[in-house]
């Protein structure tokens, strides 16, 4: 395994080498006028009764995302873009505001390309168009993808959230298109700058020896993540593999229970994605599992989660949609907890850029208590979803 990383950073950095030559001058300077200004965002309603017939009304901006886009030259654009979840409010302290992108990208043609800067990399079938809502008929999307449920869900453990260096194509032969992407970035270990804290997700401990600041944003080890996917596309038939490794401090607090050395602990994604269309029907479904390699057998915090989609479009306007979705945390020896949602929805296209949406939802909880405890509920909501 070593060797097969040791001659990848090699590939990439000849790629590099090869790319970022000087073949035509970029703009010194880029007014406002060259600039594309352009955004995706979702109002929802919603209504959730708990199984304990406790009830909640909500009103929310799910999501709202601003993108700026710019032509540097006939092969060079970059793009940077603002995310916000849940009506994002720094004085009422709701939910986040993250720069979820900042790149450049060169495009010789669909055969390659290379971006550069923060990037949503390459993962599955839903992960680099999530955040364009009005172009999904979900409300609440598959769980490991909705940004709404990451202070409930640690999406960012099943699904990769940041790539630095990415390269991608397509390559054509006869009826078949094949598709590929290779990234990589930092690893998990990402330092929080606060007073004495160490990497995120670990437990921290002071002592005089951390009782300093450090740089937030920084990665607090010399390893790097590493990831990509491989694909085919027959007519209305796309599928492809996925996978990605990095090396994790997160379960370093779990040390005394085990003889094993758990300080960067190697972990692999392996995901797989399969989208059909037939006439007016369609079908998506994707699968993710989350495998960490320790040497103590007692251990296991490994994570899975699948979905499955079949829609029909009764008119050019109307989808209609029967979902069921399931992932699942080990968290041993705690415990583990499990959680499923079966529902259906609607969308309606009124505009080209406004999409009204209806979602219907029974999401179930099995755990240990130790690890989480929550009441199975009903939630039905009524969105409005548009581009501008």
């Amino acid at each position: 395994m070593r060797d097969f990383w040791s001659k990848s950073k090699t590939l990439l950095l000849f790629v590099l080498t090869a790319v970022l030559q000087p073949w035509e001058p970029v703009l010194a300077q880029t007014s406002f006028e060259q600039i594309k200004i352009f955004g995706y965002f979702q109002n929802s309603f919603s209504q959730q009764k708990n199984d304990g017939s406790a009830t909640s009304n909500t009103f929310n901006t799910d999501q709202f995302n601003l993108f700026f886009q710019t032509q540097l030259s006939s092969n060079w654009i970059a793009l940077v873009n603002f995310e916000m979840i849940n009506s994002f409010s720094t004085s009422n302290k709701w939910g986040a505001f993250n720069l979820e992108e900042a790149w450049v990208r060169y495009r010789n043609s669909e055969k390659f390309n290379l971006k550069l800067g923060l990037q949503i990399p390459v993962f599955n079938h839903l992960n680099e168009i999530k955040n364009k809502t009005p172009l999904l008929p979900y409300i609440t999307r598959p769980f490991v993808y909705e940004a709404s449920l990451s202070e409930l869900i640690e999406i960012e453990d099943f699904v990769p959230q940041q790539a630095f260096v990415q390269i991608y194509g397509f390559l054509p032969l006869g009826r078949l298109k094949f598709d590929y992407a290779l990234h990589t970035g930092n690893s998990p270990n990402i330092g929080s700058g606060a007073f004495g804290q160490r990497a995120t997700g670990e437990a921290f401990i002071p002592s005089h020896r951390e009782n300093h600041k450090k740089q937030s944003g920084v990665d607090t080890t010399a390893t790097f993540s590493y990831g990509g996917r491989i694909g085919a596309r027959f007519g209305e038939i796309k599928v492809g593999f996925s996978m990605t490794y990095d090396r994790t401090n997160k379960y370093k607090s779990f040390a005394g229970l085990t003889n094993g050395d758990l300080n960067l602990l190697p972990r692999y994604r392996f995901g797989g994605d399969f989208l059909f269309d037939w006439r007016d029907l369609s079908f998506q479904s994707e699968y993710i599992a989350v495998r960490l390699s320790s040497d103590d057998t007692a251990l296991d915090f490994n994570k899975y989660f699948y979905y499955g989609t079949l829609g029909h479009h009764c008119s050019e306007k109307f989808y209609y949609f029967l979902s069921y979705w399931n992932a699942e945390e080990h968290l041993k020896p705690l415990g583990e907890v499990e959680y499923t949602a079966a529902g259906l929805g609607v969308a309606y296209s009124f505009r080209d850029r406004i999409t009204f949406k209806v979602q219907f939802a029974k999401v179930n909880f099995r755990s240990d208590d130790f690890v989480f405890n929550s009441p199975n509920f009903h939630i039905a909501s009524v969105a409005i979803s548009s581009y501008f």
